[in-house]
């Protein structure tokens, strides 16, 4: 009988922590949209609900790497962008969504400002 008072003070409890959350997130969501507009190249539509951004990087797929590697699809950029800028992200092919990776936006706003000035740099760091 008492494994169900958990439950039941998380339905009847204080619910204010649910209101916080979504500021936080909405909050984290544009400032997100507004690093991330800085990069023409990369396109991005904020989350609705979500603790991930889906970026579109299709502009990049072909491009090269200093080293003269050619970033052949999403999976390729995702691991450029962590083996490079230390940036760890999920191709959007994983989810059904190829040229796009997705990244976690549960982080603080430091580490969002910072994911958003790694993505710029890995743009730069590539030529046609």
């Amino acid at each position: 009988m008492s494994h169900r008072l958990p439950a039941l003070a998380a339905l009847t409890g204080d619910q204010s922590f649910v209101t916080e959350g979504a500021k936080t997130f909405a909050r984290r969501s544009e400032l997100m949209a507004r690093g991330l507009a800085k990069i023409p190249e990369l396109q991005f539509t904020p989350p609705d609900g979500a603790f991930y951004a889906f970026i579109g990087v299709g502009n990049l797929i072909g491009r090269k790497t200093p080293d003269g590697t050619v970033l052949a699809d999403d999976t390729a950029i995702a691991a450029y962008l962590l083996n490079e800028f230390g940036l760890s992200s999920v191709p959007g092919a994983a989810f059904g969504s190829p040229s796009f990776i997705r990244l976690s936006i549960a982080a603080s706003d430091a580490e969002l400002e910072s994911a958003c000035e790694r993505l710029a740099k890995l743009v730069a760091s590539l030529s046609k």
